[in-house]
């Protein structure tokens, strides 16, 4: 709870938005054509209650929001967008169908098709939300080990409130503590 947004104002310019999936594991060596293609996909199984999906939206050069959803459905996805997102933002997504309706809203949407293996062209690409999920899921695995279900949108407070407190937006170490200490005053930590 302390780790919150610092910024109250709706994201602009050229946003990136993604999901991806925290915690379980996944079994390596599937015996089937049908499954060796799922896995290749990156989605896990519809009722795989072992993973959480966790969307991010990324301001280029700027601020992220990251949070775990309920389920990846176009409805899920855009509500959460809508509410991040200024109307004037230029959306730039992958080809998943639940961003399908970002086009009415919004500047602009633009897709990258990462099933043709294009990953960049010119300026559209998700590469900020991935190298964003990839800093998330090292903490996990390299500080926290296990994050559980019902605290992991803490931790993915502390991911955005890192990122968004970085030297490259003009942070300095004094900056992000004031910040910190800031953002805890009324709160008690409590047990439950």
């Amino acid at each position: 709870m302390a780790m919150g947004s610092i910024f109250n104002e709706k994201f602009a310019g050229v946003v990136e938005a993604d999901e991806t999936y925290i915690g379980g594991r996944r079994r390596i060596g599937p015996t089937n054509k049908a499954d060796r293609a799922k896995l290749a996909t990156g989605r896990p199984a519809p009722n795989d209650k072992k993973l959480t999906p966790v969307m991010a939206v990324v301001e280029r050069k700027g601020r992220i929001a990251v949070f775990p959803i309920e389920r990846v459905d176009g409805h899920t996805l855009q509500r959460a967008i809508r509410q991040r997102v200024s109307p004037t933002a230029h959306m730039v997504t992958d080809e998943l169908h639940g961003y399908g309706g970002l086009v009415n809203g919004f500047a602009s949407h633009r897709t990258i098709k990462h099933s043709n293996k294009q990953y960049v062209t010119g300026d559209v690409h998700t590469n900020s939300v991935e190298g964003v999920f990839s800093l998330l899921k090292r903490s996990i695995v390299g500080v926290f080990h296990h994050v559980s279900k019902g605290h992991l949108h803490r931790y993915c407070d502390e991911a955005a409130f890192k990122y968004n407190t970085r030297t490259a937006l003009g942070f300095t170490d004094n900056d992000r503590a004031a910040a910190l200490v800031a953002l805890t005053e009324g709160k008690r930590l409590t047990y439950r």
